[in-house]
C-alpha cells in the first residue's frame, strides 16, 4: 500500500511537472505572437 501511494505521488509530480512545462512552452508561443 506504501508503495502504491509511492508510485502515485510520484505520478502526480510528473503530471504537475508536465504541466508546468507545457505551460510555459504555450506562454512562450503566445507572447512571440505579440
Amino acid at each position: 500500500m506504501d508503495a502504491r501511494i509511492f508510485i502515485f505521488g510520484v505520478k502526480v509530480s510528473d503530471y504537475e511537472r508536465s504541466l508546468t512545462f507545457y505551460r510555459d512552452k504555450l506562454g512562450l508561443e503566445v507572447s512571440r505572437v505579440d
